[in-house]
């Protein structure tokens, strides 16, 4: 089975563009935070020699929906699978821009079957975050013909993985500098669901140690600043 471009585009910026799902009170805006490193320069060849990757541009209208600073769109095909990776980067609290599959993939007929929460072990990214488990919302869905699509996500922002939207949010009361959303979604065969599910849980455990190397480090910053201070 293989992914529809077209599909995903529309199902993860079409639908649910302006929801906001939180009322409560959120801290004013901090100031924009660039990105460390372009994600255009996130490096080909991560997900390995048999699939052939393909770098996808959003286009102009759906670029303005998603709101982003920045971004990564990449397809993936070995000839019989195929699975889609997305990284979304926000560089200012930006409610409008906080888009996810649990809100959007309904609207194109995805039927969502199963939804949980897992952690995928990283012992590269261990050092700042506990035991190198970073934690992710897998979502079992299934489209118009009864085929299976997995897909997992979750949020990055001020350097930590959250899950949890409510909690992401939570946090903004305090205030949070960036924000990113991480996608991995792709078509699983039924009889072979977790071999599926396996195959995009080690991708992402190959992307992720490069991914955050194009987060800012907010410590470096904050130190960096207090050393221009002090030089002035």
């Amino acid at each position: 089975m293989k992914l529809s471009r077209a599909k995903i585009l529309v199902a993860i910026f079409g639908v649910g563009a302006v929801l906001k799902l939180f009322t409560g009170a959120e801290a004013p805006k901090l100031p924009p935070v660039p990105i460390a490193k372009a994600l255009a320069k996130f490096p080909s060849g991560l997900a390995g020699e048999q699939w052939k990757e393909t770098r996808s541009a959003l286009d102009e209208h759906t670029l303005e929906i998603a709101g982003v600073s920045d971004y990564l769109q990449r397809f993936y095909d070995n000839g019989r699978q195929s699975f889609w990776f997305y990284v979304g980067y926000v560089s200012q609290w930006n409610t409008s821009a906080i888009h996810h599959p649990e809100v959007c993939f309904p609207g194109q007929g995805l039927d969502l079957e199963n939804t949980s929460k897992i952690a995928i072990n990283v012992p590269e990214l261990a050092e700042k975050h506990p035991k190198g488990s970073i934690r992710f919302n897998e979502l079992l869905w299934k489209d118009q013909l009864g085929n299976p699509i997995y897909t997992l996500y979750t949020f990055y922002f001020d350097g930590n993985f959250e899950p949890s939207e409510s909690k992401m949010r939570a946090k903004n009361t305090i205030g949070i500098h960036y924000f990113s959303i991480i996608t991995i979604s792709g078509p699983v065969n039924k009889d072979a669901i977790d071999v599926g599910k396996e195959r995009l849980q080690g991708a992402l455990k190959r992307f992720l140690p490069e991914l955050v190397t194009h987060f800012p480090d907010l410590e470096k910053l904050k130190a960096d600043k207090t050393k221009e201070n002090a030089d002035q």
